[in-house]
């Protein structure tokens, strides 16, 4: 991928189906490739666990990015990149997709949650157990299920915390909390 026109190594029906159908993180993803650079060297300059940078690639609007817009476009040389990515997409009918989610005064988030738990039985026989409809609800709720998965970065203050810090605030929170 060139970074000046942003698709000259690319044919405009590809350019089309990109444009269209990727998410800003697939374009993250290609601009690395392209970059030839690794998943664990991102992360490094990012100061971030490569988990963490994995959840960029798979963010599929940009304010999943806005915290390392400017470090990512550093690192990768295109300056800001979401700027970059804007300038990619910009034809009328691919961009009015990212564009009318800037627009839109609603969105909607998801947050997954744990469906089944692997327990022991009183032989010590392990059994899967899945929740209720009823449970899962609960569950999105759970300080302790945001806490504990790992799909997506815990922030507080607009800082990423890295596991150490959750396992402080873990402990924190069990030591304020008790009875």
């Amino acid at each position: 991928m060139s970074v000046g026109k942003g698709y000259s190594l690319i044919d405009e029906k590809t350019h089309f189906y990109l444009t269209y159908y990727s998410t800003i993180g697939d374009f993250l993803k290609i601009l690395r490739f392209s970059k030839n650079k690794s998943v664990e060297e991102v992360a490094d300059f990012l100061n971030i666990e490569s988990e963490r940078y994995l959840q960029l690639e798979k963010a599929e609007n940009t304010s999943t990015i806005e915290l390392y817009n400017e470090r990512i476009g550093e690192f990768l040389e295109v300056g800001n990149f979401i700027e970059w990515h804007e300038n990619i997409i910009d034809n009328d009918y691919a961009a009015s997709r990212y564009k009318g989610i800037k627009n839109n005064t609603h969105r909607t988030i998801s947050f997954k949650v744990q469906s089944k738990v692997e327990k022991l039985d009183e032989n010590g026989n392990k059994y899967i157990q899945y929740y209720s409809e009823e449970e899962l609800k609960e569950n999105f709720f759970n300080l302790s299920c945001l806490l504990d998965q790992k799909e997506h970065k815990v922030l507080y203050k607009n800082k990423v915390l890295t596991d150490s810090e959750i396992e402080k605030v873990k402990t924190m929170l069990e030591i304020l909390l008790e009875d």
